[in-house]
């Protein structure tokens, strides 16, 4: 079922954001000084060096500068320092080269980071008077260089250089409970939630600013995650029972689908915006959830196969590849999965034919998906080491795309 949002457009020619930034070139003479420590380097690892052990590059470049390696597998353990523990990857660049995540600690309880094979993980700074509270991401450019999420309950962007600018809702005459969602891949659309409506804000700061609002007509919706081309969110609403509903929000014509007659929520949306991925799962009972992928053409298909309890949580570059995972009825079923068209395979497996793990290693274990580049090699989510026996972080690349 189609519903046709109601618009509302601005022009603010004469409005100037209190943070002075434009999206276009991030920098503000007033932004906050980064921590001392926040540039510490990560304790990443392959499968068989010690903690600690550096890196190298991530992959042999030909001229063209395109990556050329035969893929790999690292895990990540305590990226920053023994206060940081369980980081999870929460978004890739579409090459994989690079990603933004979160880990946990004591205070902030949670720690939002920036992540490359080559350089480690570095903590995303807080402004010393929030140096206390949690930060986490929602989405990162393309590049990686901006990254937009939340500290405490403000909306920020993190620029190329750390710097941290606020994004003030009431800069752009929203209420005061809105916050930040998303950013683009060239950095040109910013994603708020506000009250209970999706809006698309183009030109921001520049006398061509433009806020598109996209509302339901009846229910209350939230963007969860952003299309990298800027063209499509993925939305969670909530129906009149108070059920959560998964649902595909379009920004050039400014309307809000809902996705299937089930309750679920989404988990990604592929780059080019064409493909939502997620689970169906009444609530209550929370019954077993069922992995979906679902285009405006085919509707919602049932990923889940031979297992029954499934959740999407990552997409390609159109959707035709969707990564997931499956709680686990046997030794040869559930883990990380990859949905490839009407294939049903684990992740594990595909890495063990590409070579990028030994056929012989019957100990490591990859357990879910947090995230996928759009790309379709490069994945992470927790698993189990096959040196130490201990959960971790992995994070995956594989030789080809499959």
């Amino acid at each position: 079922m189609t519903r046709h949002a109601r618009i509302h457009r601005y022009n603010r020619r004469h409005f100037a954001l209190t943070v002075g930034f434009l999206l276009s070139a991030c920098g503000a003479d007033d932004a906050a000084t980064p921590m001392a420590d926040a540039a510490a380097d990560a304790g990443m690892q392959d499968a068989n060096t010690d903690a600690n052990t550096p890196l190298p590059d991530a992959g042999e470049h030909d001229d063209s500068g395109d990556i050329t390696d035969n893929g790999w597998l690292i895990w990540l353990d305590n990226p920053f320092d023994t206060s940081l523990a369980n980081p999870e990857i929460h978004a890739f660049s579409p090459d994989g080269a690079r990603a933004v995540g979160h880990a946990n600690r004591l205070a902030p309880t949670r720690q939002g980071f920036r992540w490359s094979r080559s350089d480690g993980a570095t903590a995303l700074p807080h402004p010393p008077e929030d140096a206390e509270l949690p930060s986490e991401v929602a989405a990162m450019t393309d590049d990686g260089a901006t990254v937009v999420g939340r500290i405490g309950t403000r909306s920020v962007m993190w620029t190329a250089d750390n710097e941290v600018q606020v994004l003030d809702p009431s800069a752009f005459g929203f209420d005061v409970g809105a916050y930040v969602a998303g950013i683009n891949g060239n950095a040109e659309l910013l994603l708020f939630n506000t009250d209970g409506a999706v809006a698309w804000i183009s030109g921001a700061g520049s006398v061509d600013q433009r806020i598109n609002i996209v509302r339901h007509p009846q229910f209350a919706c939230h963007a969860y995650r952003y299309a990298a081309l800027g063209t499509a969110a993925a939305l969670v609403c909530h129906d009149d029972q108070g059920q959560s509903r998964p649902a595909h929000g379009l920004v050039h014509d400014s309307s809000v689908t809902l996705i299937g007659t089930r309750a679920g929520t989404v988990r990604a949306i592929s780059r080019d915006g064409t493909t939502v991925v997620g689970e169906l799962q009444d609530n209550p009972p929370f019954d077993a959830a069922t992995a979906f992928r679902w285009t405006a053409a085919d509707g919602v298909r049932d990923l889940s196969g031979p297992q029954d309890d499934c959740y999407g949580r990552g997409a390609d570059n159109t959707g035709r590849v969707v990564a997931g995972w499956c709680r686990e009825s046997g030794p040869a079923d559930g883990g990380a999965m990859l949905w490839i068209g009407d294939t049903t395979t684990r992740l594990l497996d595909v890495a063990r034919d590409q070579g990028v793990l030994p056929a012989t290693d019957t100990t490591t274990a990859l357990g879910d998906v947090s995230a996928m580049s759009a790309d379709g090699r490069t994945y992470s989510g927790s698993g189990i080491r096959g040196d130490t026996g201990r959960s971790a972080t992995y994070v995956l690349r594989l030789a080809t795309a499959p």
